[in-house]
């Protein structure tokens, strides 16, 4: 290879590993979460856990609300996953366990742990669901 074609290949390598460290950064992935939730008004204001994740609790139920960045860098496996899958709404009885997998090193390990605790018991479930399906052929 001629020099200026290792220069070339070079800059592209560089500018890749650039953009792969800056490009993170430059996410906003903080946002002012909405006046009211899924669930009905948060009782006491929203909480913020993180950048663009933020927690509330209403009359009736609660949970986490994620900012458009937050919910675009969480994996779509772990999004489909949720009580309706393509929301910003992570209900908390479940689905906040989903947020903690997806960006576990905003929590706690006592949330890390958990979280794993809730991924082991969704794949039994999933068995056991593929299991009754096969016995009903």
């Amino acid at each position: 290879m001629r020099p200026s074609g290792l220069i070339a290949v070079a800059s592209i390598i560089l500018r890749l590993s650039f953009q792969e460290i800056t490009m993170p950064a430059l996410i906003d992935f903080d946002a002012t979460p909405p006046d009211h939730s899924t669930w009905g008004p948060p009782q006491g204001g929203w909480t913020r856990i993180a950048a663009g994740i933020y927690s509330c609790s209403t009359a009736s139920h609660g949970g986490y609300w994620l900012s458009p960045a937050r919910l675009d860098a969480m994996p779509d496996t772990l999004r489909a996953q949720s009580w309706n899958g393509t929301s910003p709404w992570f209900e908390e009885d479940c689905d906040v366990l989903l947020v903690v997998r997806a960006f576990p090193d905003l929590f706690s390990a006592e949330m890390r742990e958990y979280a794993e605790k809730d991924r082991l018991s969704r794949i039994l479930m999933a068995k056991r669901e593929a299991a009754r399906q096969k016995s009903r052929v």
